[in-house]
This record gives C-alpha cells, sequence and structure tokens, in this order.
C-alpha cells in the first residue's frame, strides 16, 4: 500500500484527514512491521525550465522558418508533439492520432528525470538539424548578467 504525502515543516502533510486515517490505521495493524518512505520524484526546477524556454525552444525555433513567429509555448507543444508523444484513439476523428506527453511544469506528473530525457531527445533533433544544445552555463551567465536585468 502506498501511502502520499508531503512533507511540511518537518511533517507529513496527507492529501486528506481519510488518508491520514489509513495510513494510521495500517501502522496500528502492523505494529512492529519495518517501512520504507521513499521520495516520489524531484520536480522540474524553474531554473531548468528557464533554461528550456529561455535557451533551447528559440535554437528549436530556428529549425524550421515557419515555426519563427511563434510564442516559445506554442513551439514547446509543437516539439512534444513530434518528439514526446503517445498515440491513441480519438474517438472524435476516429483515428490513431499523437499527443504530447506532458514534460518541463512543475505538477506531480514530472520530474527532472523526466525533463532530462525530453531533453536528450532535443539534443538528437538538433544534432540532426546540424546544431547543438545551448551551452546551459553560458545561458545562466547571460541570465544573470546586468545588461539582461
Amino acid at each position: 500500500m502506498n501511502y502520499l504525502f508531503k512533507a511540511r515543516n518537518g511533517e507529513m502533510e496527507f492529501i486528506s484527514e481519510y488518508a491520514k486515517a489509513l495510513f494510521k490505521q495500517n501502522l496500528k495493524e502492523n505494529e512492529g512491521q519495518q517501512y520504507r518512505i521513499e521520495k516520489v520524484k524531484d520536480p522540474v526546477s524553474s531554473d531548468l525550465r528557464s533554461y528550456y524556454f529561455g535557451a533551447v525552444i528559440p535554437v528549436i525555433r530556428s529549425t524550421c522558418q515557419e515555426w519563427e513567429g511563434l510564442s516559445g509555448a506554442e513551439v514547446h507543444e509543437i516539439i512534444k508533439k513530434m518528439l514526446f508523444y503517445f498515440e491513441t484513439y480519438n474517438p472524435i476523428t476516429k483515428r490513431t492520432e499523437r499527443f504530447g506527453r506532458s514534460v518541463m511544469s512543475s505538477d506531480d506528473w514530472n520530474s527532472t528525470a523526466k525533463a532530462m530525457q525530453f531533453l536528450d531527445i532535443i539534443n538528437n533533433y538538433l544534432a540532426d538539424c546540424g546544431l547543438e544544445m545551448p551551452d546551459s552555463e553560458e545561458y545562466k551567465r547571460a541570465r544573470d548578467s546586468a545588461p539582461m536585468r
């Protein structure tokens, strides 16, 4: 059985009082048992999202002339559907279609590991286009420099 909670002020904060009660009941019923608590996943950091949208997306945009006028969010949706997708039946169109997977947001569905897998796929795409991924340290220096503030 899994019990999800967040660490808050050094305590376990359950999603509901019901979930907390179930956990406590399990502890009572399993006196003396060992438990393992594992961190679920590392969320995608704001620095990683900043690098992706501020440095990587502009390079991706440069791979297709038709994308030049699109926003970063639009290019992100395109690249997810092209490179980081799943396929399933769409009952409206009555055919199997491609949908972009969620990645890069700081919600419970995403993680740093998933974001890094996505960036690796993008790296391969850019290499096929004769381009390289932007240097993250160079991006940080430019982002944090006085002229950009």
